[in-house]
């Protein structure tokens, strides 16, 4: 078959990024024909790609003065340039499949014009839930989760009234008018297929109004490299926490649960906007070293020295991929109780799931591991045996080629 895969970044950075790219790669193994479509920004993971004179511009919208801004104010609702491009690259590839990731604000939910012009199907894996809820995280402007789906069973413009983007009002305000945007357009009826990483969120997504069959549940894959070597059943005393170091992730709330252990220390893995607020919060806890950005063999060893990892997010994880790269190593995980986490983690079995928000409930979980070596090695071991068996590439591949073959 030829593929084209369309997603906002043509490089490696992790999340939708490199779903992309590790799919094209398993694609190309089994012998597709891969392209690719997105914004032209450097950084490469394929250098003078063929077909980059189709990528538009990228822009980086806070960093252009007001004059640009305003020219360029309704782009990131409807990249015009991005719709033509992708008609032009279409003519010339003819694929049978369009595969979009992630394409909001840069590429724009445009190209699904350009799909349909050309009769071409769209698959479309949704890797957050920024189709669902205006704010994409599922979080109130109290930073805590949105429990009752206020928009996404209900009114979107619940998102302005309680300023759920940034706290912003305009924000909030531009987040809305988009989401309203997309819906009056229905250009998301122009997707064949919505390919949900979890259960959690096929059902988020068939509550938002999807119609169920469009829904497929396909879950998320790390190399195979990862399985090459048995793990090491070894740790340095430290638990764990590699992610980005944002609001919607609850490291606030992790840090909250150190400080009733102070026995037990924590290394956290990581950057992002709320590194500098976490930093001073924890500013007084000897038990916690911010380790910044790692990648390569520095993560790999941070993850086969440590006790356990933790997740301790406050905000819908669609699929919760550093929950099973731990798996790989053989190390159980801590999760909170919400999205997809719970699907992963087998409370008991393969590590501990508590109480999203709940610092007292996540302190107990941690001490519970930390004292009980033997049931440590036997989740350590179930949760390797796990990733091993469910979340592999050939696994993805059979199923995204079923998805693909239905619309063919």
């Amino acid at each position: 078959m030829k593929i084209l895969l369309a997603n906002n970044h043509f490089s490696n950075n992790g999340g939708a990024d490199a779903y992309t790219y590790n799919t094209g790669n398993v694609l190309r193994e089994n012998g597709h024909q891969v392209f690719f479509f997105a914004s032209d920004r450097g950084n490469f993971f394929e250098e003078n790609y063929e077909y980059s004179r189709y990528f538009p511009q990228y822009i980086t919208y806070r960093s252009l003065a007001k004059p640009d801004l305003l020219k360029n104010i309704f782009r990131p609702l409807y990249n015009f340039e991005a719709k033509e491009k992708l008609n032009l690259y279409l003519k010339e590839i003819k694929p049978d499949i369009v595969h979009c990731n992630s394409i909001s604000y840069h590429l724009t939910p445009s190209i699904l014009d350009s799909c349909y012009k050309n009769n071409i199907p769209v698959v479309m894996t949704l890797h957050d839930t920024r189709f669902l809820c205006p704010a994409g995280t599922m979080l109130l402007s109290t930073e805590n989760y949105c429990q009752n789906e206020l928009c996404i069973t209900g009114n979107p413009i619940h998102c302005l009234a309680n300023r759920c983007k940034y706290k912003s009002l305009p924000a909030s305000t531009l987040a809305t008018f988009e989401y309203f945007f997309n819906k009056y357009l229905r250009l998301f009826d122009k997707v064949s297929v919505f390919i949900c990483p979890s259960k959690a969120l096929l059902e988020l997504a068939a509550r938002s109004g999807i119609p169920r069959e469009k829904l497929v549940h396909i879950n998320n894959f790390i190399d195979d490299s990862y399985f090459k070597a048995e793990p090491e059943y070894s740790n340095k005393g430290y638990f764990l926490y590699a992610g980005r170091l944002v609001k919607e992730k609850g490291v606030h709330y992790l840090l909250e649960a150190m400080r009733k252990i102070p026995d037990i220390e924590l290394h956290i893995v990581g950057s992002g906007l709320e590194e500098n607020n976490l930093k001073q919060l924890a500013s007084n806890l000897s038990n916690v070293k911010f380790l910044g950005f790692k990648s390569g063999i520095d993560l790999e060893n941070e993850y086969k020295n440590c006790i356990a990892s933790i997740i301790p997010s406050n905000y819908f994880e669609i699929f919760g991929l550093t929950i099973v790269e731990s798996f790989a190593y053989g190390k159980p995980v801590i999760g909170s109780n919400i999205g997809a986490i719970p699907e992963i983690i087998e409370n008991g079995k393969n590590g501990i799931i508590f109480e999203s928000e709940n610092a007292d409930d996540l302190a107990q979980a941690i001490r519970q591991l930390n004292t009980n070596r033997t049931l440590l090695y036997e989740m350590g071991q179930n949760a390797r045996l796990k990733a091993k068996s469910m979340y592999i590439s050939n696994i993805h591949y059979s199923k995204l080629i079923e998805a693909y073959k239905s619309l063919t």
